[in-house]
């Protein structure tokens, strides 16, 4: 069959058409294509890159301080326990008074362990216009015995020093200065008196323009308290008012 039908048409004649040259063109075709989607993904890529920078710039960060020192808050300040002398009624003038004593009392047990109240130390509110405090025990130490006095005064507002804490002029044995607690005070020396007894007596100066002043009055069997532990309870006592 196959010889029959090349007898009829005869012998065909070489092809014009070179296999190899298109194949080699659809070769290049795909690689062109290939690069040209490789390409367009990267441009692709690079736009969303630079959409997603627009929208969202880089935050700064912000420096590390070396060394800083962690912020402490301030300490409270401490309370304040000190006792204020009240007048505004008589209740509150009478508790004031049984305050001072037990304050009186306290500071002498603390300076002179070995001095005891031979009776009450009785402090009363003086509530006739003056609004002040007054009153007397008796103190005992080792056979000794003595008499303590206190009582307020109405100080005088003065940009000097108040005329309560002033020594008068021809008063001899009167020394003016400060409490141990660095307070202004008057302390008096009378001397021995008839009976023996020694009268010697501080007065202190006490916030809201008001003095407090205590005797010690020690009888002829001698001081219960030195001249330094009288002063360190007059300053005690002092300390805790306001």
């Amino acid at each position: 069959m196959r010889a029959q039908f090349d007898e009829i048409i005869g012998t065909p004649p070489p092809s014009t058409i070179d296999s190899h040259v298109i194949e080699r063109r659809v070769r290049r075709t795909r690689t062109t294509r290939r690069i040209g989607v490789a390409a367009t993904a990267l441009v692709v890529a690079g736009l969303t890159g630079a959409v997603l920078i627009g929208n969202n710039p880089p935050v700064d960060t912000p420096p590390v301080a070396k060394d800083a020192a962690t912020p402490t808050s301030a300490a409270p300040p401490p309370p304040d326990n000190r006792f204020q002398l009240k007048s505004d009624t008589r209740t509150d003038g009478d508790a004031s008074a049984k305050q001072l004593a037990a304050l009186l009392e306290k500071a002498t047990k603390d300076v002179a362990a070995g001095a005891v109240w031979v009776g009450p130390l009785n402090i009363k509110f003086i509530d006739d216009g003056t609004k002040q405090w007054t009153g007397s025990g008796k103190l005992e130490a080792g056979g000794r015995a003595g008499t303590i006095f206190v009582m307020t005064v109405g100080g005088v507002a003065s940009p000097t020093r108040d005329p309560a804490l002033t020594c008068p002029p021809a008063m001899t044995g009167c020394v003016q200065g400060t409490s141990p607690g660095g307070r202004d005070m008057m302390t008096f020396d009378g001397g021995k008196i008839e009976d023996g007894s020694r009268l010697v007596r501080a007065a202190v100066e006490l916030p809201g323009h008001r003095v407090i002043i205590i005797h010690h009055t020690p009888e002829a069997s001698g001081s219960v308290l030195s001249a330094e532990q009288f002063l360190q309870i007059v300053d005690a006592v002092a300390a805790q008012l306001r």
